[in-house]
C-alpha cells in the first residue's frame, strides 16, 4: 500500500477504562486486583486531559464511575466494589466499548481478571468486534493466574492480540508499577502511519493490517500494531454509485436497438438473456464502488462485512 506519511506522536492524552473482575473465582485475588487498580489510576492519570472510568463485572457489568480525571472519585468508586458470583467478561468488554463513544484520546481498557467467563450473553468474537469498532486496545492483566490455566491465558492473550494491546501477569508479590509504566509507554508514544489503500472505501468489511519495517541491513523488523480496521464506506473520498451510469448505458443500447432493423428480429431468448443480464448487473452494482482514499489508522465504526482483506504497508 502506498504510504502517505509516517509521524511520531508522543504524549497523547489517555482515555482508559478499568475493568475489574469481582466474581467468586476472584475472591482470593480481589484485594490484589483492587490494589493494582488504585496504582494504575495514580500512575496513568498524569496529564490534565487524561481520564478514566471504572467498571466492575461479576454476573453483570456495573459502571461504578463514569469518565473523569478526578483520581479521588475513581479511587472511591474502586472501594465500592464487593464480592460477586458469576463472570460476565465478554459482556463487560461490550459495555466498556460503548463508553468510549465521543471520547477523545488514546483509548485502552485494562482488564484485571482471571479470564474465566461463565455468564456472558455476548460471545468472544462479539467482544473483540466491539473493541475493534470502538478503537479500544485491550490490556488484560491476569491476576495471580497459574500457568496451568492455559485456556484462560490463551483467551486473554487473544483479546490483547486482536485489539492491539498486550497481556500482563500480576502475582501477589508483583509490583504493578512495572505494568502500568509499560502500558503508559505503549499508549503515549506511538507512530501514526497514513496510507492510501489500493482498494479504498469499503462496505464495513474487516481489513487486516500488516506493517513491515525494513532495517538498513535489509531485514524486516517486527512491529506491534492494531490488527486492522473496519473499512467504512464514506471515509475519504466517497465512491460513486454505479447503478445510474449503468442504467444510462443500458438505455442508450436499447435506443440503438430500436433504431435498427435487427431489433425486430430479436428472439424471445435474446430478450430473456438481456433481462437476466440486467438483473445480475443491477444486483451487483447495488453495492458501492470504493472511494479514492481512506486512512488506514483511526477508521472507526462499520459492521462485519462479507469478506476480509489484508493490507500490507512496507516502510523502508
Amino acid at each position: 500500500q502506498p504510504v502517505v506519511s509516517v509521524e511520531r506522536v508522543a504524549d497523547l492524552p489517555l482515555a482508559v477504562g478499568l475493568l475489574i473482575d469481582h466474581s467468586d473465582s476472584m475472591l482470593s485475588r480481589l484485594e490484589t486486583a483492587l490494589d493494582a487498580a488504585g496504582a494504575f489510576i495514580d500512575g496513568l492519570l498524569r496529564h490534565p486531559n487524561d481520564k478514566a472510568f471504572v467498571l466492575g463485572f461479576a454476573s453483570v457489568p456495573i459502571v461504578f464511575q463514569e469518565f473523569t480525571n478526578d483520581s479521588e472519585r475513581l479511587a472511591e468508586s474502586i472501594s465500592l466494589i464487593d464480592d460477586g458470583t458469576y463472570t460476565a467478561l465478554y459482556d463487560s468488554i461490550v459495555v466498556a466499548a460503548r463508553r468510549f463513544e465521543g471520547i477523545d484520546g488514546r483509548r485502552a481498557a485494562i482488564l484485571l481478571t482471571d479470564g474465566a467467563d461463565s455468564r456472558s450473553d455476548h460471545t468472544f468474537q462479539e467482544a473483540v468486534a466491539a473493541a475493534q469498532r470502538a478503537d479500544v486496545a485491550l490490556y488484560p492483566v491476569a491476576v495471580d493466574l497459574s500457568p496451568r490455566f492455559w485456556r484462560e491465558r490463551w483467551i486473554l492473550g487473544e483479546l490483547a492480540k486482536r485489539t492491539g494491546g498486550r497481556l500482563f501477569s500480576l502475582g501477589r508479590q508483583t509490583d504493578p508499577k512495572g505494568i502500568y509504566e509499560a502500558i503508559e509507554e505503549d499508549l503515549r508514544a506511538q507512530f501514526r502511519i497514513s496510507y492510501a489503500p489500493i482498494i479504498a472505501g469499503g462496505d464495513g468489511e474487516w481489513r487486516d493490517l500488516e506493517i513491515r519495517l525494513r532495517g538498513p541491513d535489509g531485514v524486516d523488523r517486527r512491529v506491534r500494531t492494531r490488527p486492522g480496521y473496519f473499512a467504512q464506506y464514506g471515509h475519504g473520498s466517497r465512491g460513486q454509485p454505479v447503478v445510474r451510469p449503468f442504467l444510462r448505458l443500458l438505455r442508450r443500447y436499447v435506443d440503438r436497438l430500436r433504431a435498427s432493423p435487427l431489433f425486430l428480429r430479436l428472439s424471445s431468448f435474446s430478450f430473456v438473456f438481456l433481462s437476466s443480464l440486467f438483473t445480475f448487473f443491477f444486483i451487483l452494482c447495488s453495492y458501492p464502488l470504493p472511494g479514492a482514499y481512506a486512512s488506514g489508522f483511526g477508521v472507526r465504526g462499520g459492521r462485519i462485512g462479507r469478506e476480509t482483506r489484508r493490507e500490507t504497508v512496507s516502510i523502508p
